[in-house]
């Protein structure tokens, strides 16, 4: 089979603003495996403490299914004694500031920074080492580009499915790979 720039030639012998508005329609528009326009629309920061402005959604209840209601974003008026009032331009509520998490487009700028929670050391201090980074992996390897480019041999992802279990074996919970 001819690939699409073949056959566009092929057009062009015949009529070239048909071939013109083909290869704009081509160049506008991926096809096969495009995973940059596969990314969510939004993450989770479940570290992050909701604060006045913030766009969050309401977690589920502990021990329950998510719904399409802990899918709906709100953003945040205001923040007082642990009781955060939201809106979503329909509807206003009051809920436990424990009860949501803040969300971010993947679009928005994140800084991201690194909390150490351990070390082993070997060796002396200009040893090569390893770092375990728990982190959303879009922003983590951003992180790493952005304060070690040309300066990373190795990188490890573990993926997990959403209920937290290993994806590699499907049955261990995943801080038992850690």
């Amino acid at each position: 089979m001819a690939n699409i720039n073949e056959i566009i030639a092929n057009v062009e012998k015949l009529d070239p603003e048909l071939a013109r508005q083909i290869r704009k329609y081509v160049r506008d528009h991926s096809y096969g495996l495009v995973f940059e326009h596969n990314l969510p629309e939004a993450v989770r920061l479940y570290t992050k403490t909701a604060a006045v402005g913030d766009t969050v959604n309401i977690r589920p209840e502990r021990g329950k299914e998510e719904t399409d209601e802990n899918k709906v974003a709100w953003n945040v008026k205001a923040v007082k004694g642990g009781i955060a009032t939201i809106e979503n331009g329909e509807d206003e509520r009051s809920v436990a500031v424990e009860d949501i998490v803040p969300i971010v487009s993947y679009r928005d700028v994140i800084y991201p920074g690194l909390h150490e929670v351990d070390r082993i050391e070997r060796g002396s201090k200009d040893d090569p080492y390893q770092v375990v980074i728990n982190a959303e992996n879009y922003h983590a390897l951003e992180m790493l580009t952005y304060c070690y480019a040309g300066k990373v041999d190795c990188i490890y992802i573990e993926f997990t499915a959403i209920n937290g279990l290993a994806y590699t074996t499907g049955n261990l919970p995943l801080q038992d790979h850690m």
